[in-house]
């Protein structure tokens, strides 16, 4: 079973890879590795309708805003050229024509999380058909492309060369990365830009966290100015992390729940804020908002409850929405998701039920692999134990906070697996 941190935003760890080359060893299969460790799915993400998506990349750092820039390019720049490639699939582009969408995506062999990037890329590609224009850019040379190419692609029974139906082409000078990557601050790949009709780039980010962007830049409904707004709000959002500023942090986080109140991600980011702060009365409100942000979403409904119920020691922390969030994703999955059920069942100790919690962790276990249990099987034994604690008379006499919450979250195993997104966020 996957698991990965509890959310994206903080400490601003998208899944990706560092710019640059791979060690020496990094292969195929480590590659793919490195990809299941950010709990991306096996298949092709479908076309995500939700008018819900992230306007921004989690790592963005482009310069709209001078206070916060790292360099020249940002949303709303005239895209730069792509002249100076080596076109190895596609035809040339020359000029970004008025009346297409294109999608400019950052990518590498060795790079694990590029992988479903890639089967992203091409499942959009397919969809769209004629109205976006993908271009896939590695400044890698092109015996290495090619022999990437003659490999079976990641969980689909075809190769790369069959299942990518979108353009390829080498930066083998690394102008189009000085002129994309380094100049709007981009510092990990796969990193994708969505150039409009207009010319003008109008998103940068994860390619898991594009198709919301994307549908609204093809129908031509997205607001740019908007897009700037966020942008500005979320550079403002890590600097203050990145000082320790919690109030401004929190003041930024606010501002981009109110210009997108439909997010789930940022509804997210908000909420763990409050928690670290211990702002438990905001917290709760700020809780029952996430909630209502994700009520078909069984992996989003699952984050939210994991985050309630690890996030702090205090009792004061709203752990009935926790389980409401736990109880609908294990509605949602059938009870089949074993993931979702170690979440119920951490909330449900949480909550002082020990033999309830104890049950739905061996459910949790019967759903896996015997070679994937042991996790599952260690946090079962922590339930056991704590529940014959709690029947021995007169042993370990718990204090009043203790029974109210046999299981500390710091006891808890590591993070349950969660989206990408609807748009996760993809996410470095």
């Amino acid at each position: 079973m996957q698991r990965i941190a509890v959310w994206m935003l903080i400490p601003f760890l998208a899944f990706g890879c560092e710019k640059g080359a791979p060690s020496a060893d990094f292969t195929q299969s480590a590659s793919d590795d490195s990809t299941d460790s950010a709990g991306m799915d096996e298949k092709p993400v479908s076309v995500s309708t939700s008018a819900e998506a992230s306007m921004i990349s989690v790592d963005f750092r482009a310069g709209f805003d001078p206070r916060f820039s790292r360099g020249t390019l940002a949303i709303g720049s005239a895209a730069p050229p792509v002249t100076d490639l080596k076109w190895m699939r596609g035809q040339p582009v020359e000029t970004f024509a008025g009346d297409q969408v294109y999608v400019v995506e950052f990518w590498a062999t060795w790079c694990g999380p590029c992988l479903q990037s890639l089967l992203h890329l091409a499942d959009l590609q397919k969809v769209y058909g004629s109205q976006i224009r993908v271009i896939g850019v590695t400044d890698e040379d092109q015996e290495a492309v090619e022999v990437f190419l003659k490999q079976k692609a990641r969980g689909v029974e075809n190769t790369w060369s069959e299942v990518l139906n979108y353009s390829i082409a080498l930066d083998e000078k690394r102008t189009a990365s000085g002129d994309w990557m380094d100049n709007s601050g981009q510092q990990g790949i796969p990193c994708a830009f969505i150039v409009g009709k207009s010319g003008k780039l109008e998103w940068i980010g994860h390619p898991m966290a594009i198709d919301g962007p994307l549908q609204a830049v093809v129908a031509g409904t997205w607001d740019l100015n908007k897009a700037r707004d966020a942008m500005v709000a979320e550079q403002k959002l890590k600097s203050a992390l990145e000082r320790g500023d919690m109030e401004s942090a929190m003041r930024s986080a606010q501002e981009l729940t109110t210009l997108f109140p439909e997010s789930f991600d940022h509804a997210m980011t908000r909420l763990e804020l409050l928690i670290r702060s211990e702002r438990f009365a905001e917290a709760k409100d700020a809780a029952a908002v996430a909630l209502k942000t994700c009520q078909t979403n069984p992996a989003a409904l699952n984050s939210l409850a994991w985050l309630l119920a690890t996030g702090t020691d205090s009792m004061q922390v709203e752990l009935n929405v926790a389980h409401s969030a736990a109880r609908l994703a294990a509605e949602l999955t059938q009870e089949k998701d074993s993931s979702v059920l170690d979440t119920l069942a951490r909330v449900t100790a949480r909550m002082g039920d020990l033999s309830a919690a104890i049950e739905l962790q061996k459910k949790a276990i019967s759903l896996e692999p015997v070679e994937a249990q042991a996790e599952l099987v260690a946090t079962l034994q922590e339930y056991e134990l704590a529940l014959k604690k709690t029947n021995l008379p007169g042993e370990n006499v718990p204090t009043d906070s203790e029974a109210a919450n046999p299981l500390s979250p710091t006891a808890a195993p590591d993070t349950p697996a969660s989206v990408p997104a609807p748009e996760k966020t993809q996410p470095e």
